[in-house]
Order: structure tokens, then sequence, then C-alpha cells
């Protein structure tokens, strides 16, 4: 689907709509503040995921970003 968005006229808005679909199935709440971020908390853990363009920065701790790359590893085409 990556490739199949690049040139559209509305592909970034596309690509966020998709992966912001998928992160709220994912339950991660997405922030009012700021539109690109999305966050979860699992017990005292919290994982924070900030969208820039096609690119995902994620910060939190080791257990909950190697999860979160599974999930979404099955989701999307990742490098």
């Amino acid at each position: 689907m990556r490739n199949a968005l690049y040139g559209l006229k509305q592909a970034l808005r596309a690509w966020y709509s998709r992966i912001g679909s998928y992160l709220v199935q994912l339950v991660f709440e997405k922030s009012e503040a700021y539109l690109n971020l999305y966050y979860i908390c699992v017990g005292d853990d919290t994982l924070s995921l900030v969208l820039y363009v096609d690119d995902l920065f994620i910060i939190g701790g080791g257990g909950l970003i190697a999860r979160c790359k599974e999930y979404l590893a099955s989701g999307f085409e990742m490098k």
C-alpha cells in the first residue's frame, strides 16, 4: 500500500488516516494537543508514537517497543 500512496494528491492524508485507524485499533490514544502523537499506557509504562510524514518515532520501554514493532510489522511493510 505504501508505494500506491506516493504521487497521489492526497497521499499524506490517506497515510495518516490509515495508520491512525490502525493505531486506534491497537488501543492507542490520540493526543488532542498534538495530532501526530499517539500513546498507550501499560501498567506503569508508557509508549509514545509520533508520526512524521511516512516515518514513525517510538519512545518507551524496550519490551513495549518490541511488541509495538511486531504489531506494526503485521499490518505494514517496514524497514
